[in-house]
């Protein structure tokens, strides 16, 4: 792996998709009295896809200015 240098700071740009996880069946019995229970479940989970990243000192003034802008808040 490669080192970074130290005015080297990457930025990921990502965006969120929304989804729901593999179907988990629970399923609850009693030996002898025919008692079955079946139950689904799906776990919503947020996928991250990353679409780029940038070095921000790569970036025009206008952007950086906008970053530290926010930092400074």
């Amino acid at each position: 792996m490669g080192k970074l240098g130290l005015r080297s700071f990457l930025s990921p740009v990502a965006e969120a998709l929304l989804a729901l996880d593999a179907k988990v069946i629970i399923f609850k019995k009693k030996r002898r009295k025919y008692y079955r229970r079946t139950k689904g479940h799906r776990q919503e989970l947020t996928k991250l896809r990353i679409t780029d990243i940038r070095d921000i000192f790569e970036d025009t003034e206008e952007t950086q200015a906008a970053i530290f802008e926010d930092r400074e808040e």
